[in-house]
C-alpha cells in the first residue's frame, strides 16, 4: 500500500469516526422521548428504524432498560425542551434527563446507560483525534520524501551530465593525443609524458565520481529500506484498535496518579524525617544561641567600657588645650604652642574649618599673644597633627577641609 492510498484509508477512517460520533449524538439529544413520562409533551415522529408495533413500544417504555434510539429528531427536542436558546449541552442534557428516568423509575439503570454513552462519545472523540494527528503526520511525512527524492533526482542527474561532459572531455584528449603522437616527432617524448600524467589524473577524477555515484546509489537504497520499514512498522500501529488506546489512556492516567501519591508519601516522609531532626538539635542550638547572646554582652559591655575612655580622653586633651592657653600669658617668655591654639579653634567650630580660615584664625591668635610671623608655624603644626593622627585634611573642598577626630 503507497503512502497516498494510506492517507486516504486514513481520512476514510476519520470520515467513518465523525458519522458515529454524529448518530450517537443524535441517539443521545433524543433519548428521553422513548421514556413514557408526563412532563415531556413532545409528539412523537415515525421512524424507520423502528419495525415493531406502537403498541409493543409503549410496553417496552414500562421496563427499566429502555433504549437510547430517537423516535423523534434531535432538533425538535432541542426546540421543545430548549425554547429560550440556552448554553446547555447535549452531555448537561442527557445527564438531567437520566436522573429524571431514575427518579420516575426507581432504577439506575439509565444513569449508568449515560454514563456509558459517554465514556463512548469520548472514546470516539479520541480516536478522532488520533486519526487527525496521523493524517497530519503522515502527510508530512509524504511531502518530506517527495522533497528528498527529488533533490536526489536532480543530484543525480546532474552528477550524470557531470560525468558525460567528463568522459566527453577524455575521448577529445584521446583523440588529441593520438593525433600528436602521429604527427609529432620523437624528440617530444617529454610532452607525450605530460600528457599521459594528466589523462592518468582524468581517469582517476571518472573513478572518484564513479565510486562518488555508487555512494549515492547505496545511500538512495538506505533511504528507501527505512521507508519500507516505517511504512510496515505504521500499518502495524494503525491496525491497533481504538478501544486499546482508550485502555492505555486510562492506565496512565492511573499510573501518574499513582505516582503522584507516591511522590506525596516521600515528600510527607522527608518533611518529617527533617522535622525530628530539628527537634534533635533543637537543645544543641538553644545553648549555642545562649553562649553567642553572652559572648555579645560580653563584648558590647568591653565596647562601652572602650568609649567611656575614648571620651575621658578627650575630655582631658579638650582641658589640656584649655589650661594650656589659659596659662600661656602667665609664663615669661610666652609659652603657647601651635598646636593647642590649632585644637582649640577646631573645638570652636565643632571640628571642622577651613584650610585658609583655620591659619588666618591661628596666626591672629598667636600675634596676641606675642608670636609673630605664625603662618610657617601654624602649617607646621598643623602638619604634625594629622601625622600624629589628631586631626585629618580633605583635600575635595576648596582650599581644603580641616576636621577634628577629638570632637
Amino acid at each position: 500500500m503507497s503512502k497516498r492510498q494510506r492517507v486516504d484509508e486514513n481520512a476514510r477512517r476519520l470520515e467513518l469516526c465523525a458519522s458515529d460520533l454524529r448518530d450517537l449524538s443524535a441517539s443521545i439529544g433524543s433519548y428521553p422521548f422513548r421514556t413514557s413520562s408526563v412532563h415531556v409533551s413532545v409528539p412523537l415522529q415515525p421512524s424507520n428504524s423502528v419495525s415493531k408495533p406502537r403498541n409493543h413500544l409503549s410496553q417496552l417504555t414500562s421496563h427499566a432498560s429502555t433504549s437510547l434510539y430517537s423516535l423523534v429528531s434531535s432538533s425538535a427536542y432541542a426546540a421543545k425542551m430548549n425554547p429560550s436558546g440556552g448554553e446547555d449541552t447535549w452531555q448537561t442534557t442527557l445527564h438531567r434527563l437520566a436522573l429524571e428516568l431514575a427518579e420516575e423509575t426507581g432504577s439506575q439503570h439509565a444513569v449508568e446507560r449515560c454514563d456509558r454513552l459517554r465514556r463512548r462519545f469520548e472514546a470516539l472523540s479520541g480516536s478522532v483525534r488520533l486519526v487527525q494527528d496521523q493524517v497530519k503526520a503522515t502527510g508530512d511525512e509524504v511531502a518530506l520524501q517527495e522533497r528528498v527524492e527529488r533533490q536526489l533526482a536532480q543530484d543525480e542527474t546532474a552528477w550524470e551530465q557531470q560525468m558525460q561532459t567528463r568522459e566527453q572531455l577524455v575521448a577529445e584528449r584521446e583523440v588529441e593525443l593520438q593525433t600528436l603522437r602521429e604527427d609529432e616527432p620523437p624528440e617530444q617524448e617529454q610532452e607525450q609524458e605530460q600528457e599521459q600524467e594528466e589523462l592518468a589524473e582524468l581517469r582517476e577524477a571518472v573513478a572518484l565520481r564513479a565510486e562518488e555515484k555508487r555512494d549515492m546509489e547505496a545511500a538512495i537504497e538506505s533511504l528507501q529500506r527505512n521507508k519500507t520499514r516505517r511504512r510496515r512498522e505504521r500499518q502495524s500501529h494503525d491496525a491497533k484498535d481504538a478501544a486499546t488506546i482508550a485502555r492505555e489512556q486510562v492506565l496512565q492516567e492511573l499510573r501518574d496518579e499513582k505516582e503522584k501519591l507516591q511522590r506525596q508519601i516521600i515528600a510527607a516522609e522527608e518533611t518529617e524525617e527533617k522535622l525530628d531532626e530539628n527537634v534533635r538539635h533543637l537543645p544543641v542550638l538553644k545553648d549555642e544561641l545562649a553562649q553567642a547572646k553572652r559572648d555579645r554582652a560580653e563584648v558590647q559591655t568591653q565596647v562601652d567600657v572602650l568609649r567611656l575612655e575614648l571620651n575621658r580622653q578627650k575630655r582631658k586633651m579638650r582641658h589640656m588645650v584649655d589650661v594650656q592657653l589659659l596659662t600661656a600669658r602667665d609664663t615669661n617668655p610666652p609659652t603657647l604652642r601651635e598646636e593647642a591654639v590649632l585644637l582649640h579653634l577646631l573645638y570652636q567650630h565643632e571640628g571642622e574649618m577651613g584650610v585658609n580660615e583655620l591659619k588666618q584664625e591661628a596666626s591672629e591668635m598667636l600675634k596676641d599673644h606675642g608670636k609673630s610671623n605664625g603662618n610657617g608655624v601654624v602649617i607646621r603644626a598643623l602638619y604634625s597633627l594629622v601625622a600624629n593622627g589628631v586631626v585629618q585634611i580633605d583635600r575635595s573642598y576648596g582650599n581644603g577641609l580641616v576636621t577634628s577626630l577629638l570632637v
